[in-house]
Order: C-alpha cells, then structure tokens, then sequence
C-alpha cells in the first residue's frame, strides 16, 4: 500500500470516529497521523476541532497554528485560528489573521463577516459597517449581513437605516428570530425617544434621582410562583451573552406580555412602586424572570446600553428586582445583593423590592438548593 493510500484510508478513519463524536479514539489517531504524516495538516485541523467541541480552547489555538505553520495558504486553517483568537479575547492578532484571510482570498465572506463581528466588539463601529457592507457586496442574500449591520448602524445611533437592515433580514428570512427580536428592541427605543421629546415640551419638571437604593416590599401572593413556573424559559448555559452565569433559567425581556391575571396584577402594583420611587411617570422598557439554582448568580454589571449613551439617557434609566422567593439563605453565599459605587450590600427577604439607578453596578451570588425566583424591571423615568 503506497503512503497516500494509507493516509487518505487513515483520514476516513478518523473523520468516522470525529462524525460520531468518539473524540478520544479520534484525538489518539490524529495524534498517530500527525507523527506519521507530519507534513499533512488536516490532522491537526481535527485536532483543532475536537478542543474547540470540548471547551479546550487553549489546545485548540496550539492545533491550529501548527496547521497554519505547515501549509500558511490553507485559508481555512488561517480562518479558524482567527476565530479561535477571538473567542481567546485576542483581538487584534484575529483582526490580522483575518486580513491574512483575505490576502489570500479577497472575496472570502466569512472573513469579512467575521472582522465585522470583532470590530464591533472593539467598538470600532464604521470599519464594522464597512465590513458588513463588503459582506453584503459578496453575498447579498446573507441575512446575518443584514443584522449585524443593523446592530452596527444602531450602536452609531442611525436607527433609521437599522430598521431599514432588520427588514432586509426578515425579507430572506421571516423566522429569523434574531433580526425580529433586535426589531421590536429597535421599536422599543424610538418610542422612548418619542415619549421623551413629549415632556421636554409638555414638563419641566427634574427628574428625582436615586442617590440610595429604593427597597421596600410587596407581598408574594400564594399562587405567583406557581404561575411564574409556566412561563417559557431558556436554561442559563444556552442564552446568549448576559451578565448570569451558573445553573438556572431566563425568560425574554416581555414577562409582562403574559396574559395571567396575577402578573398583569403584580405589574400594576410595580408600576405604581416605580413611579412613586421617582415622582414621575415611567416607561417599562424590559421586564424578565430570572430562576437561580445552586451555584449560580449574576457578575458585577450595568443595565445601561449603548443606546442610553447615545441619547443621554443614563440618568434616566433605573433598574428594579422583586424576589418572588429567596431561596435557602442558611449557606455561605445566600444571594447577598451587592452594589458598587459606594459598595452597599442588601440581604433580601421573600416580597423585598429593590430599585437602583440602572448604572450601578450590582452582583449576587447563591449557592443553596432551593430555587431563587426573581422578577427584574428596567424603566424609564419620564420627566427630563
């Protein structure tokens, strides 16, 4: 048998086992091949593979850069490192991988979707445009293009022509569940801008603002927990970004779209809290369900967004938590709220309402084995 018979047999073999996700029989022949075949990169491209799947990110940067070192014209291989370098915080080394990309395929949509991505986390927001527009220029049935440039053109406060984006979207795709989630987002905001340039005419009234946290309480009623249970939720580790991390569930930012009487009832008691707490009329922009089990919490993080900054907002803005059930609190971390800025820290019983101005930072962190239920509020105060 001639040796790239051998390989190409020993390849099938691999690819078999990698298929049906036997990643320790396939990291041990990858390993074979690499010794036996150290000329052939495609080894440690499912090498590569198999630490991206299994969470080793650090191996998986290894594998992929002695993938690129055999064959550096391999722009798969330079694509994955470029992504790999990403999801490691590195930046600008995937900027430049990715621009290796395109030197070595200037039409490469992925590579231009993927600096678009990067650029936009470094907040570089027109060298963000100018990459998804490439995209789109390459590609423009990509309704991923399309999204993310309504991101962008959100994020530079053209709302407008992000509108225009998000339709685009859902014109190749009306399921696309991402493009019409950031669109009602999109919708929330302008009627905020709206509601505000209201009372810039109709009120002169200041807004009364927070220096301390507002926490007062509202009695659990026997059914709102059971009730809270029915509501659609998704498991901590499969939602997207966000500041919780651990065991637990979210819902989206509509709770209070339910059609239960009971929390129809709970959101009229808040808003009546709410706008007492600021003296003004208020405009709910999120309400959402958080379900913490043990070990699990939130990291230190603000509700203030890009849109706030770019409309002055930020002093408008207030942030609400209503712990329907606390939990076990005889443990060592009983879901103490803590705040910075000056650093204050609340332990909260069943009922307890706490609203903070929604720029301060706060965090928690539980681990006892009976479920946290919390209702979360961010609004607007109104008056300017």
């Amino acid at each position: 048998m001639t040796k790239d018979k051998s390989l190409e047999i020993s390849i099938k073999k691999l690819l078999i086992h990698y298929q049906k996700k036997e990643f320790k029989i396939a990291k041990d022949l990858a390993n074979d091949l690499t010794k036996e075949f150290p000329k052939n990169n495609f080894s440690w491209q499912v090498l590569f593979l198999i630490f991206v799947e299994t969470g080793k990110l650090n191996e998986a940067y290894d594998a992929i850069s002695q993938a690129v070192k055999i064959d550096p014209l391999d722009f798969k291989a330079q694509s994955n490192l470029g992504s790999v370098l990403f999801r490691l915080g590195l930046l600008d080394k995937s900027i430049s991988t990715f621009k290796e990309v395109l030197k070595l395929d200037n039409n490469n949509f992925n590579a231009y979707i993927n600096l678009g991505v990067i650029y936009q986390k470094k907040k570089e927001l027109k060298k963000a445009e100018n990459s998804y527009l490439k995209a789109i220029e390459i590609n423009p049935n990509s309704k991923i293009s399309y999204n993310n440039l309504g991101n962008t053109l959100k994020e530079l406060n053209r709302l407008d022509e992000a509108e225009l984006n998000y339709n685009r979207a859902l014109k190749l795709d009306s399921n696309y569940d991402r493009a019409r989630e950031n669109l009602n987002i999109l919708f929330k905001e302008k009627k905020i801008l709206k509601l505000f340039s209201k009372n810039k005419i109709e009120k002169k009234n200041k807004v009364k603002l927070l220096k301390n946290p507002f926490v007062g309480t509202r009695e659990v009623e026997p059914d709102l927990v059971s009730t809270l249970y029915k509501i659609k939720s998704i498991e901590l580790k499969n939602a997207e970004g966000g500041p919780l991390f651990g065991n637990g569930s979210t819902t989206n930012y509509d709770l209070f779209k339910n059609d239960y009487k009971i929390i129809n009832i709970l959101k009229n008691d808040l808003i009546k809290i709410m706008k007492k707490s600021v003296d003004s009329d208020i405009y709910i922009n999120d309400s959402f369900l958080n379900i913490l089990k043990k070990d699990s919490g939130s990291f230190p993080h603000t509700h203030i967004v890009n849109f706030d900054k770019n409309n002055n907002l930020i002093n408008h803005k207030y942030s609400l938590v209503y712990y329907v059930s606390v939990g076990d609190q005889k443990v060592s971390k009983p879901g103490i709220f803590k705040i910075e800025d000056p650093h204050e820290e609340i332990l909260p019983k069943e009922g307890t309402i706490i609203i903070i101005p929604a720029h301060r930072k706060h965090s928690a962190t539980y681990n006892g084995k009976i479920d946290r239920l919390m209702v979360g509020i961010n609004f607007y105060s109104l008056n300017w």
